[in-house]
């Protein structure tokens, strides 16, 4: 990930726009390259002298390429290229995050929402970091990849309600159950993914372990707190390759019981 900022300083003939109504254009434009998967993690804005900063952090050091960019982004950055001379300045490598996946054709991805809120929920299943969404075709219809995200943003939402000890059967189902309503999303985003990219999407759904147990964490009864099994949908084998538990006719993965490693590299 990259630190990156764009500084954007007023046009003479544009002295009458106000500095509310600048931060307003600014903020519709980070919204469009968030949705599109082109910044990540917020933003900070500031004022300098007669400039206005704009400090973002990026996938990739090329993510604001108009390669990239969706209908949105371009509509918005074009109102601000009317009013503004804009500069755009690498800061440095963002430390905090892990490196996006730099694949030429991944051979699988998955689905994936336990990590950094920053970062991509698709992941390379061959070197399993996160693919930045703007690198994909949209689906849904879509002209962004807002439809991944929004989903994302509820399952996270989900997870920190579970964490935070709102310990019930519907926090707790909606995350390890394959059809909540959530997963049910989730797994009909994959759907979509897999149709577009041509190739094996999975679906990830965490389960406690027996290690993970805490015990002021109360599992909702009649529901699963360890990895089942066998797949929860259909009821096949696992294939457990010590990594990853899969069903290849479900395209659903869990970690496998052996896992014991960090697949988030940095």
């Amino acid at each position: 990930m990259f630190n990156y900022k764009i500084k954007f300083t007023r046009k003479k003939e544009a002295a009458e726009i106000t500095n509310e109504k600048a931060c307003e254009l600014i903020d519709d434009y980070y919204n469009t390259l968030s949705n599109n998967g082109q910044a990540i993690c917020g933003f900070e804005i500031y004022s300098d002298k007669d400039s206005i900063i704009f400090a973002i952090v990026l996938p990739m050091e090329d993510s604001l390429s108009d390669n990239y960019s969706s209908t949105y982004v371009k509509e918005r950055y074009n109102k601000l290229k009317d009013i503004f001379d804009i500069e755009i300045i690498r800061e440095g490598i963002n430390i905090e995050y892990h490196t996006s996946c730099e694949c030429i054709k991944p051979s699988w991805y998955f689905l994936y929402n336990e990590g950094n809120l920053g970062e991509s929920p698709l992941v390379c299943g061959d070197c399993h970091k996160p693919v930045p969404l703007y690198k994909i075709p949209y689906i849904s219809k879509e002209k962004d990849h807002y439809p991944v995200l929004s989903w994302w943003r509820a399952k996270n939402a989900m997870d920190s309600l579970w964490y935070h000890g709102l310990w019930d059967r519907f926090t707790y189902g909606e995350n390890v159950l394959p059809k909540s309503k959530l997963n049910r999303e989730g797994r009909k985003l994959c759907k979509e993914l897999e149709k577009s990219l041509k190739v094996p999407v999975y679906y990830f759904i965490y389960y406690f372990c027996e290690e993970d147990d805490d015990e002021d964490m109360i599992t909702p009864k009649g529901l699963p707190h360890q990895i089942p099994k066998v797949c929860p949908l259909c009821g096949g084998e696992w294939i457990d390759d010590s990594e990853f538990c899969k069903c290849e006719k479900c395209r659903l993965i869990t970690d496998s019981p052996a896992w014991k490693g960090n697949r988030n590299l940095m």
